[in-house]
Order: C-alpha cells, then sequence, then structure tokens
C-alpha cells in the first residue's frame, strides 16, 4: 500500500489532537487543523464532509486539502488533495488521493469492493506519467479508509 512521509504521518498523529474549528455542523462539516512540528507551524489541513448518494444509498463525502507553509515548506513543498467516499456505514468505497511531495508528483487511488471482498490499489507517477504500482488485496466486508475511520471514530462512545 502507499508509503507515507514523515510530514504525512505527523498530520494524522497530530490531528487527533489538534484543535478543530467547525465552520459549519451539518448537512456540511468543515474541520480545520494548523499543523505543528516542534512549536514550528509545519501546515494546514481542512477536511470538508458531506452528505452524498453512494450507489444509490445514503452515504458521505470527505475532502482532505493539505498544505506545508513556512519553513518547512521552504525545506520540503507538500500540497495534497484526497477525497474519499464511504456508505453509511463508513465502509470505503473509494479514494483518490493527489500530491506533491518535494518533486514528487503522485495520484493514488483505491476502489473497495465490499462483495467480492477486494480492494484495487493504483499509483501513478504523474511526472514520468507511467503506472508505478496496480495490485488487487483481499479485505474483510467493511474496511476504512483514514478520513472515514476518522469520521467513525468521532461517533463511537468509548469510554476514558
Amino acid at each position: 500500500m502507499p508509503r507515507y512521509s514523515a510530514f504525512r504521518l505527523a498530520v494524522l498523529l497530530y490531528a487527533g489532537t489538534a484543535c478543530a474549528q467547525s465552520e459549519s455542523p451539518a448537512p456540511k462539516e468543515v474541520l480545520t487543523y494548523n499543523i505543528e512540528w516542534r512549536l514550528i507551524t509545519a501546515g494546514k489541513a481542512v477536511i470538508a464532509w458531506r452528505p452524498t448518494e453512494v450507489e444509490g444509498h445514503a452515504g458521505w463525502q470527505a475532502h482532505l486539502d493539505l498544505e506545508s507553509a513556512g519553513m518547512v515548506s521552504r525545506l520540503y513543498k507538500v500540497e495534497m488533495e484526497s477525497d474519499s467516499t464511504v456508505d453509511q456505514d463508513f465502509c470505503a468505497v473509494s479514494t483518490l488521493t493527489t500530491g506533491r511531495e518535494g518533486s514528487r508528483r503522485r495520484e493514488t487511488s483505491v476502489t473497495f469492493d465490499a462483495e467480492a471482498h477486494k480492494a484495487f490499489y493504483r499509483e501513478r507517477d504523474l511526472v514520468k506519467n507511467a503506472v508505478i504500482s496496480n495490485q488487487q488485496v483481499a479485505i474483510p466486508p467493511c474496511v476504512h479508509d483514514v478520513l472515514g475511520g476518522m469520521f467513525y471514530l468521532r461517533g463511537l462512545e468509548l469510554e476514558p
């Protein structure tokens, strides 16, 4: 599956403790995160979440915009967009991530087929216009991608 840069991992780990600002509750919710690394502003992430129709049923669409900032951006520029579609149970249907990390430009798509219990992964190098990886893996009936998983966890009543 995809390799994650240190910046992306930092965003995923920090997002759980960042202060989110909800610009509007439902039907569309926008969360904005300032990303810091050792007291240095490293970037900004904006996640927009809205209801949508998925294969004729109710579902959800999440869109992530991620951009490095300040000194981090001068050292290693990161720009990433990711779209996730999940069904009403937050099971992943598809993801499409396009990004730039330094001089690399990649597009990664994953399509989840719950009935066939398979996920189809494809990664393309946009600079060379070439397919880097094309894989198929077995999955359980319901899997969560990163964005859908975040919203699924938010709805659980977890005890401390």
